[in-house]
């Protein structure tokens, strides 16, 4: 896999975060913190005038971290980057130029239906855009080899430009079955203009893990998982029944004592009011 972005809407992204940088530059398409291979790895670039300034990760890595910066004048303007694979943070500030960071795991599932169940992956965005900057975010989904190839991926993709507001997360819902690894890729990276992208709060991926099942992962270390909040179908069923048979019991009971109170009544000898003190008048 070539360290070139790797797909033509990154290209183009890229391409439009430095024609912000500067309007009158050539634009270029440099590396950025795209897949690396493999089945899982950290990467973080810093990047400014087509060039690299600082890149660290890669196929294997489980965390990465670049910086770099840029001179005007008087002005020193940095850039950062960060990826940590264990915790499925990403992190990027940007004064100008572009700052990247990706991460990618493999995840196999066992103890799933059947069927299989569906996961849902979450790219959260606490940050913040200033000035003339932006920045877009990958969120992707396949096997190993359709990354290898540059297959057909299931993506999701944000671009956010110019504002102080919390972006949307991005999600992405596939299908996955016992068994069968599947590779979850996620990139942001963003540029400051005039302006400053700071997403180092920092963005977080997350995983659903179905009820019930376990996963491994090809790091040994990824573990930002999120159980999941529905249960399923059979699960729905079987608390049903309970709630109803709880209902029932309790209707059962409160017939018992209703029937007891009766009986009880009228078997119970009527009082012996002539002992009784009289009041006077």
């Amino acid at each position: 896999m070539s360290l070139l972005l790797r797909s033509g809407a990154a290209a183009f992204a890229a391409t439009a975060i430095f024609a912000l940088a500067d309007a009158a530059r050539a634009t270029c398409i440099v590396p950025t913190a795209s897949y690396q291979g493999g089945a899982y790895g950290a990467y973080a670039v810093t990047e400014y005038d087509c060039s690299v300034l600082q890149q660290d990760g890669g196929s294997g890595f489980t965390t990465a971290s670049a910086q770099g910066s840029v001179v005007f004048g008087v002005d020193s303007l940095s850039l950062s980057s960060t990826a940590d694979l264990a915790t499925g943070a990403l992190t990027i500030y940007s004064e100008a130029g572009i700052a990247s960071a990706s991460i990618w795991d493999s995840f196999t599932y066992t103890g799933l239906p059947a069927g299989g169940a569906t996961i849902t992956a979450t790219l959260s965005f606490p940050g913040t855009l200033t000035g003339s900057s932006s920045a877009i975010a990958f969120l992707e989904e396949g096997s190993q080899t359709e990354f290898n190839d540059d297959g057909e991926l299931m993506d999701s993709t944000g671009e956010f430009f110019n504002t102080t507001t919390l972006p949307p997360p991005l999600s992405l819902s596939f299908n996955v079955v016992n068994g069968s690894p599947v590779v979850i890729f996620a990139e942001l990276l963003g540029g400051g203009a005039g302006g400053v992208a700071d997403f180092g709060d920092p963005p977080m991926l997350s995983l659903t893990l179905p009820d019930g099942a376990s996963v491994t992962t090809a790091s040994g270390v990824f573990d930002n998982f999120v159980s999941a909040t529905v249960p399923e179908p059979s699960t729905w069923a079987m608390m049903l029944l309970s709630f109803a048979g709880l209902g029932f019991a309790g209707y059962r009971q409160r017939q018992k004592f209703a029937a007891a109170s009766a009986w009880d009544q009228t078997k119970r000898p009527a009082p012996d009011c002539s002992s009784a003190p009289r009041s006077s008048i």
